[in-house]
């Protein structure tokens, strides 16, 4: 939540920087795992079977302490932040820290920047090709 007139700070949620949002939904293994940047786009990726978690924010902080854990439990694990400056710049974060992870984003032509933005626009069968495309 933004609080503007806040000047200490403005931005308050219902979790933590360890916090990854859909990690206790997980299953125990799987082929692939994506890492996306909110809870909505979370609940998006279940709707099409795919696991996913997303931490409080896209900047790197202490929600990393997992990756190695999940790394473990799944086979392939993906980056799917918004493409924009701030998203492509925190991936390009995560993937120097943690080279294993394979970041990908919407692509721009679709003028969209996250999976929930590109399901509402494009339906979720295109979605689903989309996904087939880039995660594997």
């Amino acid at each position: 939540m933004y609080h503007y007139e806040r000047e200490d700070w403005r931005f308050v949620g219902n979790t933590n920087k360890t916090t990854l949002q859909g990690y206790n939904q997980l299953k125990d293994v799987g082929h692939l795992l994506i890492i996306t940047k909110s809870y909505k786009d979370v609940m998006v990726y279940d709707e099409m079977c795919y696991s996913s978690v997303a931490p409080h924010s896209e900047a790197l902080s202490d929600w990393d302490i997992h990756l190695s854990e999940l790394n473990t439990r799944f086979e392939r694990i993906y980056l799917n932040f918004d493409n924009d400056e701030a998203g492509i710049n925190a991936s390009n974060d995560v993937v120097k820290k943690h080279p294993f992870i394979t970041p990908f984003f919407i692509p721009k032509e679709s003028g969209e920047k996250d999976i929930s933005d590109y399901v509402k626009k494009y339906g979720k069968d295109e979605t689903i090709k989309l996904l087939k495309q880039c995660v594997k």
